[in-house]
């Protein structure tokens, strides 16, 4: 394992527990791809369920059956920055985030703004347009003018 530069931290390791539904009890990962456009992970489980998790938190952010079959093989799939998944029929299942909607589905499904925030400005994605407001409004009237200037320099652009 190699050392940190100066100026970067080391990544901290983080255990989550991983919800199996009563039904899927005897369920387990099968399959694990990052997507290092929005720092996720997909993971597939032997009963065909997908979750997807945020790799600065461990934050599970979707979880839902996407196949009745197993899915034995992933891939990443470097175009849309998903992955591509072969279940035992054969059927080829793509998987990825909708830019324009993952925003708001963290923010307002989820109720997790700081993860919709942090989302948004590391993938510049679209969406989170009052969040960055608020944040900015927040340091100003606190007097934290140089936080409030980089929360407005590092706004998406979409």
């Amino acid at each position: 394992m190699g050392t940190p530069t100066a100026g970067n931290q080391p990544y901290a390791k983080k255990a989550v527990d991983i919800f199996f539904s009563p039904e899927s009890a005897n369920d387990f990962p099968v399959a694990m791809q990052a997507s290092f456009k929005y720092s996720v992970l997909y993971m597939i489980t032997k009963y065909g369920f997908l979750y997807i998790y945020d790799v600065d938190s461990a934050v599970c952010i979707f979880m839902n059956r996407i196949s009745s079959e197993t899915v034995f093989v992933t891939a990443p799939h470097e175009s849309t920055s998903g992955i591509l998944g072969v279940n035992r029929l054969g059927k080829v299942l793509s998987i990825t985030i909708d830019d324009e909607t993952i925003v708001n589905y963290v923010n307002n499904t989820l109720k997790n703004p700081e993860l919709a925030y942090k989302l948004a400005l590391r993938s510049n994605l679209p969406g989170a347009d009052q969040l960055f407001i608020n944040r900015f409004n927040g340091l100003f009237q606190t007097g934290s003018y140089l936080e409030a200037a980089k929360v407005s320099a590092s706004s998406p652009s979409k």
